[in-house]
């Protein structure tokens, strides 16, 4: 199965599975989450995107 990186406008793979949104919002397990849906949810990364979400959240 092939999978595109989650991340707008971009049509590369997405092999690296992440909790992070594009907008670099953290989606938690437990009570802080919005919803069980959003819980659970999980998205996919090219490898370029991923990196640029990591340093996004480490900057914050």
């Amino acid at each position: 199965m092939t999978v595109i990186c989650d991340y707008p406008n971009c049509k590369n793979k997405g092999p690296l599975k992440s909790r992070l949104s594009p907008e670099s919002k953290l989606i938690l397990k437990m009570k802080k989450a919005i919803s069980l849906k959003d819980a659970y949810r999980e998205f996919y990364y090219c490898k370029e995107h991923h990196e640029v979400l990591i340093n996004q959240v480490l900057i914050k």
